[in-house]
């Protein structure tokens, strides 16, 4: 791939950055051969042709010079982040918000925007252009100057009428081509082509249309300061679909753009055209479900109630359904949602719209096969008056999804031009440097040497061989990097698994107890929020713990069965920027949104195998938030695959890694249900066939199949020559999981069963148990041999629940499968539970044992 000679300035302006934010000696900089400054003069005419394209309505020269603001936006942000001409800062960082203004990355325009309060605004073009870009973006104005411009804009704001400030934005470019000042004339062109964009994309212009009601029923919400003012391209996006006008829809829009903001509007359309007062938003992760709740809180304030349910598995929802006539908006996780219904079933018809945060569960493991047979409940029932939305942003296959949940009957809504704040990512090297890649991997686009500087550790036994940090492992060099760049941004540490976690702060722990000190993690913290979260952490795990010696050193932990009290303590400090760094797992990816510019990550792989691509690209959606950072930086500490990139085993292990980059390799979503019937590998030798796996569960049905299972497959390890804790780890999580799809398929044909008849007979239990088979995503998505081994697999199942129909009714309360029931059962008996009065330590005490 040839690269141009303004690609590679742009790359040594990038460079500079990043040296500065790893706070790189300037005598240890790359030598860069050409200069930056060549670019300002085509950058400039770029930026200024499009805004005269804007301004005479030209849209196939819009189009074309559109294509090149993205690189002009990058230049300017770069150049004024460089810290070279301190004088330009503002006109920098003016042009830069320009140039990502027109290209519709608006989030991106707010944060060089917000480097206003730094700079002194003069009373000229520039000045009208900080103030009308602050009301677009807030809703007020960045000062109480008298400007004929800004207050014409802000009058055009509060009533609509827009000819006015077109005329005289005009008039006031005319005159400043008359002055020749050229500098007021560029900045003059842009803020008349500024002006008529926000016209065109106001909130006011588009979404009556969208949702096909009138101005006045919108108006309301409209004059509230705290309403858009303009609509981004994701809200666009589900306003074109007729999303607002109540259609159903599969939304694919990548992280950070606006989804919290379209849901928004989506409840609120349904709420002014009065086609429902019942919202339900389903997302999972209890984490992301208290950030949605206090979102849809600010948003509706005094407009509908805000009901999260809890996610324990109790029945503490009826009241809330009780007002028919109230607007409300309920949110909860899947799980809660379906024992909601699999005790009040009635309660599916109070809904009138369903949304489906993080929508791609379906072959999650642990929680798709229950996801998955919910959101058929729901298909099946649902009304033509009732709405559901599913958003994701890593569908490959949303057309399938889409076929399956809503069919003809709905809409996709994706857009490839709109995409997430840009990331550039860095491989650490064994030579102590990083190398950085963006948009490809065939060649580098800058390198930051000399970045750390190793210190020698106290020894800890006498004539013991000198040690240093950080050795040469990807956890010290995370660590290292982690206190080197906290001050710049929020820093993530990614680990695979919850166990890593405290790995890696013992290591923290261990290397500040021999003389290493985190300064910059510890400066950069709020050390009376540090404090607060150390007494929280007290309670829970004890001030001698891991996590409360950590915290002293500024790095908290955060996963999904961290205590729900301290998790969201962590996240609220996190997005306050009272901590700067986090080590956390998955839940990440699964929707938390914390601000995070770095992202490190100490491995690719999970367990023994690589990240699926689908996963990574949601995980590395999470850094640079539109509207926080313009760019995110994702960080790989093991050296091993920069070093041995291009030998041996390495060469793979690079391919492998760099593919999980680019989002067309994303995996298509599937059905955890199927994949009891596909096969699966163990490392990247070693498959276990999927017919075998089915064929055993349905000999052994009647029987712990699952523990069966296991130790068959532990012989077979050995057999093969591969008996190593590792695979032994993924063989028992395997096992696992299937077990528990077949229990949550299990109860839901017992769920079944009792909605449609209290006298069970054999027929009944094989025709629904057929029935929500070919209901399934599992079976829609099979092909031939498949399909019949499912078909296999449900006789069976069937056959073991007409061995145990007395269950039947108490197995579809208790959301667990047949066998697990009949224990929980067996134990309420003997212990006599419901006859007794028991205190609460006694009851904790029969728990526990």
């Amino acid at each position: 791939m040839r690269i141009t000679k303004s690609e590679y300035m742009l790359k040594y302006q990038k460079a500079k950055v990043k040296l500065l934010e790893y706070d790189i000696p300037k005598q240890d900089y790359p030598q860069f051969q050409l200069n930056y400054k060549d670019l300002a003069f085509p950058t400039v005419y770029i930026i200024s042709d499009y805004a005269e394209a804007v301004i005479e309505d030209d849209r196939e020269r819009m189009e074309r010079r559109k294509r090149d603001l993205q690189f002009c936006s990058e230049f300017y942000d770069a150049a004024m982040k460089s810290r070279e001409q301190i004088s330009n800062d503002l006109n920098f960082m003016l042009t830069g918000a320009i140039a990502y203004f027109f290209g519709d990355n608006f989030g991106s325009a707010m944060v060089l925007l917000s480097e206003t309060k730094n700079i002194d605004i003069p009373n000229d073009m520039r000045g009208s252009l900080v103030e009308v870009f602050y009301l677009i973006f807030t809703g007020m104005k960045y000062r109480n100057a008298k400007n004929a411009v800004v207050e014409k804009f802000e009058e055009y704001l509060r009533t609509g009428e827009s000819e006015s400030i077109l005329k005289l934005a005009e008039e006031k470019c005319n005159e400043t081509y008359e002055s020749d000042n050229e500098i007021e004339a560029f900045f003059a062109d842009a803020l008349c082509a500024v002006i008529k964009i926000a016209i065109q994309n106001s909130a006011r212009t588009l979404l009556p249309p969208y949702s096909k009601l009138s101005f006045e029923k919108w108006e309301s919400y409209l004059n509230k300061r705290t309403s858009i003012k303009m609509v981004w391209p994701a809200q666009r996006l589900i306003g074109e679909k007729g999303i607002l006008n109540g259609k159903n829809a599969i939304v694919q829009l990548p992280t950070g753009v606006g989804k919290t903001k379209s849901i928004e509007l989506i409840v609120r359309a349904m709420f002014l055209s009065e086609r429902g007062n019942t919202a339900l938003i389903v997302a999972p992760l209890r984490a992301l479900c208290n950030e949605i709740s206090d979102d849809m809180g600010k948003a509706f304030s005094k407009e509908a109630s805000i009901n999260q349910f809890s996610d324990l598995l109790e029945i503490d929802f009826l009241n809330i359904f009780s007002n028919e006539d109230e607007k409300k908006i309920l949110v909860c996780t899947p799980e809660k949602l379906q024992f909601i219904f699999h005790h009040e079933l009635e309660l599916m018809s109070e809904i009138d719209l369903y949304v489906f945060d993080e929508g791609h569960m379906f072959d999650d493991m642990s929680r798709g096969a229950m996801y998955e047979l919910l959101i058929a409940d729901i298909k099946k029932y649902i009304q033509p008056w009732q709405q559901i939305v599913l958003l994701s942003a890593v569908l490959s296959n949303a057309d399938r999804i889409k076929e399956w949940v809503i069919g003809d009957d709905g809409v996709l809504a994706y857009d490839k031009d709109i995409r997430s704040t840009p990331k550039v990512v860095g491989f650490a090297s064994s030579e102590n440097e990083i190398h950085y890649f963006s948009n490809t991997f065939e060649e580098e686009d800058f390198y930051i040497p000399k970045v750390i500087k190793r210190i020698q550790l106290e020894t800890r036994r006498v004539n013991a061989n000198p040690k240093f940090f950080p050795e040469n492992k990807a956890n010290d060099i995370a660590l290292y990097y982690t206190n080197l760049l906290c001050s710049n941004g929020g820093v993530a540490i990614y680990m695979s698994q919850r166990r890593y976690v405290s790995t890696i702060l013992k290591r923290l722990i261990e290397v500040n107890e021999r003389g290493y000190e985190p300064e910059k993690l510890i400066l950069a913290s709020d050390q009376d929020e540090i404090s607060r979260l150390k007494r929280l952490i007290a309670e829970y795990y004890g001030d001698d713990s891991i996590y409360y010696k950590a915290a002293n050193l500024g790095i908290l932990p955060h996963y999904s069965s961290l205590p729900n009290g301290l998790r969201v303590s962590v996240e609220y400090a996190f997005r306050k920027n009272k901590i700067k760094a986090v080590a956390c797992t998955s839940t990440l990816a699964q929707g938390v949104n914390i601000p995070i510019k770095y992202l490190i990550m100490t491995s690719l792989k999970s367990a023994q195998n690589m990240i699926s691509t689908r996963n990574f690209q949601n995980l590395i959606g999470r850094t640079a938030r539109s509207g926080v950072f313009t760019e995110g930086s994702i960080l790989i500490t093991d050296t091993k695959l920069f070093d041995e990139r291009k030998r041996g085993k390495g060469y793979y292990n690079w391919r492998d890694a760099t593919a999980l980059f680019e989002p067309r390799n994303s995996e298509a979503c599937g059905s955890a249900i199927l994949s009891i019937v596909q096969d699966f590998s163990i490392d990247y030798e070693l498959t276990i066939s999927g017919k075998s796996v089915c064929k055993f569960i349905i000999e052994h049905i009647n029987e712990n199949w699952s523990e069966l299972m296991k130790n068959v497959l532990n012989k077979y390890l050995v057999k093969k020559n591969k008996d190593n804790q590792l695979n032994r780890q993924v063989i028992a999580n395997r096992t696992s999981e299937y077990r528990k799809i077949v229990d949550t398929i299990e109860n839901e044909i017992c769920y079944t069963l009792i909605c449609k008849s209290e006298d069970i007979a054999d027929d009944l239990i094989t025709i629904e148990a057929g029935e929500k088979l070919n209901e399934s995503l599992a079976l829609f998505l099979a092909d031939d041999s498949e399909k019949q081994l499912l078909e296999n697999l449900v006789d069976a199942i069937c056959d073991k629940i007409k061995k145990h129909i007395a269950v039947v009714p108490r197995v579809s309360k208790t959301m667990v499968g047949v066998e697990s029931a009949e224990k929980i059962l067996s134990w309420i008996e003997d212990n006599e539970i419901n006859m007794i009065a028991y205190s609460i330590n006694e009851l904790l005490s029969y728990v526990v044992e």
